[in-house]
């Protein structure tokens, strides 16, 4: 019996997740996964690729305010999570606005 061993290197996390989620998972589960990676992958760019982090900073504490406008700490905290924003300390970051 022949034994094959593959072995690849991946430059990134998400690279890593999406190859193991294609080898592991049904086809519908992986187009949804590719998905919501891509997803990430967008969001980190709309943040990154602009040079005033002052900018990005406002956009995610505006995304993490409620229906009436209302900032809380745990919204951003949320926010700033969701959009790989994890070197600003919330606190910091509504004193200073």
């Amino acid at each position: 019996m022949n034994e094959y061993i593959i072995s690849k290197s991946f430059s990134s996390p998400i690279e890593l997740h999406s190859a193991v989620s294609s080898a592991n998972a049904p086809k519908d589960i992986e187009k949804i996964i590719n998905s919501k990676l891509k997803d990430i992958e967008k969001r980190k760019k709309r943040f990154y690729s602009e040079d005033d982090d002052t900018s990005k900073l406002k956009i995610i504490m505006k995304i993490a305010t409620n229906e009436n406008g209302v900032l809380t700490m745990n919204n951003l905290i949320k926010a700033l999570e969701d959009n790989s924003v994890g070197n600003v300390n919330p606190e910091n970051l509504i004193q200073a606005s």
